[in-house]
C-alpha cells in the first residue's frame, strides 16, 4: 500500500476505507500528514508535519486520541439521525476508523516534537568541542539553526531548512564539518592554566572590566603610564607569549565604525598598536543601539606561533563574549573584502545590518612597544582627612554627583589620585545595562573609587543613591588571597563617605574563591578559580569567626545564622548534592557544599534565598561613621542628604566603556 498525499485525500474525501488493521496501523505511523480536530470548525483536517506545531499552539487543534474519538461520539449521539450535523459527525468517525489511536498518538507527539521550532527543528545532538560542564556561560550543543548558518557562511552548504536536518546522516555530516573552528575545551584549559600558573588571572579580570579602555588608551596614544599599570601591562603580554593555538582558527570582531580600515585595499597591511578584542563565538549578538550598518572583521589565526593571542573567556567578567585577546602591535594582512557582504547569523536583526566585511590574515607579532613610565609621585595626591566640602556655603552644589566632578578634578587625567602613599583609581559607572551585575547600584550616575593590589579591587567604594564598599570583591577573580580586612581601610571609608555626604555605608562581606580546597579534588581544579563563595558565612560557621569592630552591625543578624544553621536540610535539597549524604543541618551543609561541591555553590544560595528571607541579598554590615568620626576629632551632628540625579559629560573612557553603540553581552 503507498501512502501519499493523495491517498490521505481520497480517505478524507470518503474514496477509500481501510479494512485491514496491518493498513491502518501503517497510515498511523505515516508521519508527513497527521490528522488534527479544530474546534472552531469542529472537524478533522490532514495537517502537514512541518504545521502540526502552529496549528496545536496557534490555532488550538488538538490530536485525534481515544478521548476525542469518544467526545464527538457523545455529540453525535445526542442529535437526531436525520440532521446534518449527525451524518457531519459519523463521516469523521468514519475518516477516523481509518487509524489506529494508539499507533497514532504516538507518531502524532513523535512527529510535533520532530519538527517544533522549539525542538525537533531546533535541538541538536552535535556537541560543541569546547563546552565544559563548569563553564557555566556554554551552551553543550549547537542548535540546528546554528548549524546550518555555519554551513552557509563558510559556503559548506548552499541553502538549507532545519526541517532538513530531520535526516541523521545530513545533520551529523554537517556537524562534523562546521564544528572544526570550534576550539576544544582541551586548549581553552591550557590557556586557563598559563593564565593561572603566571598570576594573570586579576590583570585578565582587569582588563575584562575597564582595564582595555585604559591600556589600549595608553598603547594607541603612546601616553606615558604609571609603574602599577605598566606591571600590569607586561605580565598579560607575558602571558600571550607563552600561548599558542593547536590548529588553524578564524576569529570575530564586529565594529560600527570601519573609518580605520576603508582605505585599505587587499594585500595591505594593517597594525593595530593597542589589544585586539575577538570573539570565538560565530553569532555573538551584544546589544546595538544603532539601525544602521555593522561591519565584520573575520581574522585568520595560525596554528603553534607562539605570542598570537589568548583565550580570557573563563576569567573573564563577560564571558559570553568568548574572547580571544590579540596581542598589540600584531601585523593583520587584508585577504578579502566585501562592501556589500552578506553575513548568516541566528540573529534575524543582527544579520540585516551587518552590511560590510573585512577578512585578515594575522602575518607577524611584534610586543615590542616604548611607553614612558612615570613614577607614582607625580599622581595628585589628595589628603581625604582635610577635605571638607560645605554645601551649605557652596551654592554651585545642587546633588551629590557635583561633588564627584569637584573631587574628580583633583585626579589626574586617568582618575588616579595618592592617599597615605597609596594609589587610588577614581572612575563613573553606568550600570543600566550591560554592567548590570557588576555593581549593587542601578545608576546612570555612579561613582567608584578602587584601591588595587595586582590587578585585584583590595577595596572598592561604589556611589550613586547609597554607598556599598567591597561589592566588587563578589564577582571579581584574583590569583592570592589578597582579601585585605576592611578595617586597614576603614579610615579611607570613613572620609569618602564623609566628603560625599552618606550616612550608612553599607559594607559586603568577603568572598574568595576555592582554590584551598583543591585537596578535594582530583582533576580540573583550574576551574577552582573563577567561582566565588562567601567566605565571612563560611569563616562564621566553620570557625566562629565575625568581624567584631563595634562600628559594623550585620542587620540580618548573625543569631539568625546560628538558627539557619541548626535547621535540617530536606531530604529533597540532598539528594540535588549527593543521594550518599546522610541527614544533615544547613550549617554542617553550606560547610560541605563551600568544601567539596564548588561547583554548585550557587544553587546553595539560590535554595538558601529561597527558605531563610533572601539572606545572600543582605551579606554586608552596617558602618555608622558619625561616631567613629566623632572619635576622630571631627565633632559631626548631621550628615546632609543630597539627591543623585544629574546628566553631563563624563569623558571619553566613561563614553567608550558604557555609551558604546555596541553593548556587552551579559
Amino acid at each position: 500500500m503507498k501512502i501519499d498525499f493523495e491517498m490521505i485525500q481520497k480517505i478524507f474525501n470518503r474514496k477509500i476505507e481501510l479494512k485491514n488493521e496491518k493498513d491502518k496501523i501503517a497510515l498511523s505511523q505515516y508521519s508527513d500528514y497527521i490528522p488534527m480536530y479544530d474546534i472552531f470548525s469542529d472537524n478533522i483536517y490532514p495537517i502537514n508535519s512541518m504545521k502540526l506545531y502552529y496549528r496545536l499552539v496557534n490555532c488550538h487543534y488538538r490530536f485525534i486520541t481515544d478521548e476525542i474519538k469518544q467526545w464527538i461520539i457523545n455529540k453525535k449521539d445526542k442529535l437526531d439521525t436525520k440532521t446534518d450535523k449527525f451524518k457531519h459527525y459519523d463521516n469523521m468517525l468514519k475518516i477516523i476508523d481509518n487509524y489506529n489511536l494508539e499507533y497514532l498518538e504516538k507518531t502524532s507527539y513523535e512527529t510535533l516534537y520532530r519538527y517544533s521550532p522549539d525542538y525537533g527543528l531546533s535541538i541538536s545532538i552535535c556537541k560543541r568541542n569546547s563546552f565544559h560542564p563548569y563553564s557555566f556561560h556554554l551552551n553543550p550543543y549547537y542548535t540546528k539553526n546554528e548549524l546550518i548558518k555555519l554551513g552557509m557562511n563558510n559556503k559548506l552548504i548552499e541553502t538549507l531548512k532545519p526541517s532538513d536536518l530531520v535526516d541523521k546522516k545530513l545533520h551529523y555530516d554537517i556537524c562534523k564539518l562546521v564544528s572544526k573552528n570550534d576550539i576544544s575545551y582541551e586548549t581553552i584549559l591550557n590557556h586557563m592554566n598559563l593564565i593561572i600558573e603566571n598570576k594573570c588571572v586579576s590583570w585578565i579580570n582587569f582588563y575584562s572590566m575597564t582595564g582595555s579602555y585604559l591600556f589600549n588608551k595608553i598603547l594607541r596614544d603612546k601616553l606615558p603610564i604609571n609603574q602599577y599599570l605598566y606591571d600590569g601591562l607586561n605580565k598579560i603580554i607575558n602571558c600571550i607569549n607563552k600561548a599558542e593555538l593547536p590548529n588553524d582558527y578564524f576569529f570575530y570582531r564586529f565594529v560600527w565604525d570601519d573609518d580605520y580600515l576603508r582605505n585599505l585595499k587587499v594585500g595591505d597591511v594593517f597594525i593595530d598598536k593597542g589589544f585586539t578584542s575577538t570573539t570565538r563565538d560565530p553569532f555573538y549578538s551584544p546589544g546595538v543601539k544603532m539601525d544602521f550598518g555593522l561591519v565584520l572583521v573575520k581574522i585568520n589565526i595560525p596554528k603553534k606561533i607562539k605570542g598570537v593571542g589568548l583565550l580570557i573567556e573563563n576569567f573573564s567578567l563577560f564571558p559570553k563574549e568568548e574572547e580571544f585577546l590579540i596581542q598589540p602591535f600584531s601585523k593583520l594582512k587584508l585577504v578579502a573584502r566585501n562592501d556589500k557582504a552578506r553575513y548568516y547569523h541566528i540573529n534575524e536583526k543582527f544579520e540585516r545590518i551587518i552590511k560590510k566585511k573585512y577578512e585578515f590574515d594575522l602575518v607577524n607579532i611584534n610586543d615590542n612597544f616604548n611607553l614612558k613610565v612615570e613614577p607614582d609621585y607625580k599622581i595628585p595626591s589628595i589628603e581625604l582627612h582635610e577635605i571638607n566640602i560645605n554645601i551649605n556655603i557652596n551654592t554651585s552644589i545642587s546633588s551629590r554627583v557635583d561633588l564627584f566632578k569637584i573631587f574628580l578634578d583633583k585626579c589626574d587625567s586617568y582618575g588616579q589620585f595618592r592617599y597615605n602613599n597609596e594609589v587610588y583609581l577614581a572612575q563613573w559607572f553606568d550600570s543600566t545595562g550591560s554592567y548590570a551585575n557588576l555593581y549593587k547600584n542601578k545608576t546612570e550616575d555612579g561613582f567608584i573609587i578602587y584601591k588595587y593590589k595586582d590587578g585585584y579591587p583590595i577595596l572598592s567604594i561604589e556611589m550613586a543613591e547609597e554607598l556599598y564598599v567591597n561589592f566588587q570583591k563578589s564577582v571579581c577573580y584574583y590569583d592570592d588571597n589578597n582579601n585585605v580586612s576592611i578595617d586597614n581601610n576603614i579610615n579611607v571609608v570613613s572620609h569618602i563617605a564623609r566628603i560625599f555626604k552618606y550616612k550608612t555605608p553599607y559594607v559586603y562581606f568577603d568572598y574568595k574563591n576555592f582554590t584551598e580546597f583543591k585537596d578535594n579534588y582530583e582533576s580540573e581544579v583550574e576551574y577552582l578559580s573563577i567561582k566565588l563563595y562567601c567566605s565571612t558565612i563560611y569563616d562564621y560557621y566553620k570557625k566562629n569567626i565575625k568581624n567584631e569592630n563595634s562600628y559594623f552591625k550585620y542587620e540580618f543578624g548573625f543569631w539568625k545564622l546560628d538558627n539557619i544553621g541548626k535547621e535540617s536540610v530536606s531530604r529533597e535539597t540532598i539528594n540535588k548534592i549527593n543521594k550518599d549524604i546522610k541527614d544533615i543541618k544547613w550549617k554542617d551543609f553550606y560547610i560541605l557544599v563551600v568544601e567539596k561541591y564548588f561547583h554548585l555553590y550557587k544553587k546553595l544560595e539560590e535554595w538558601m534565598n529561597d527558605m531563610f528571607e533572601n539572606m545572600f541579598n543582605k551579606n554586608y554590615y552596617t558602618f555608622n561613621i558619625l561616631p567613629y568620626l566623632n572619635k576622630q576629632g571631627y565633632n559631626i551632628e548631621e550628615i546632609p542628604t543630597l539627591s543623585h540625579i544629574t546628566s553631563f559629560d563624563r569623558g571619553a573612557i566613561f563614553s567608550q566603556v558604557y555609551r558604546d553603540n555596541i553593548r556587552r553581552v551579559i
